[in-house]
């Protein structure tokens, strides 16, 4: 790794004569090494299994709201007025693409424009 912190590093351990210019970047080297190992690592596998896991309230969430989102599109007409039924054209791609805050702000719209239609 080249950078700054880098160099300021291998500065400092050549200033104390003990190192070679060599052993200086071996040093750094290893110290990146060892962060990496001990405080890095598992924190990214502990994301990535989170990620992956299938019983991950997030996923099982964002497919909740993408079911619920497709099931407004499939029964527009029986549920939402037709000033209202605009309000599913997406499509189901861009659908798959929004995250669960754009879903969710979807929804209460839905949600509201079908209260509105059953009054």
């Amino acid at each position: 790794m080249k950078g700054c912190a880098t160099k300021e590093w291998r500065q400092v351990l050549q200033s104390r004569k003990r190192y070679q210019s060599k052993d200086a970047v071996s040093q750094v080297a290893q110290m990146i090494t060892a962060i990496w190992e001990v405080l890095c690592e598992p924190l990214w596998e502990l994301r990535n299994n989170i990620l992956a896991r299938t019983d991950n309230p997030a996923v099982q969430e964002q497919r909740t709201l993408q079911e619920r989102l497709l099931w407004f599109k499939r029964f527009s007409v029986q549920v939402l007025a037709q000033r209202h039924r605009r309000l599913t054209d997406f499509t189901i791609e861009e659908a798959s693409r929004w995250n669960r805050k754009q879903c969710r702000k979807k929804l209460k719209t839905l949600e509201m424009a079908w209260e509105i239609y059953e009054i």
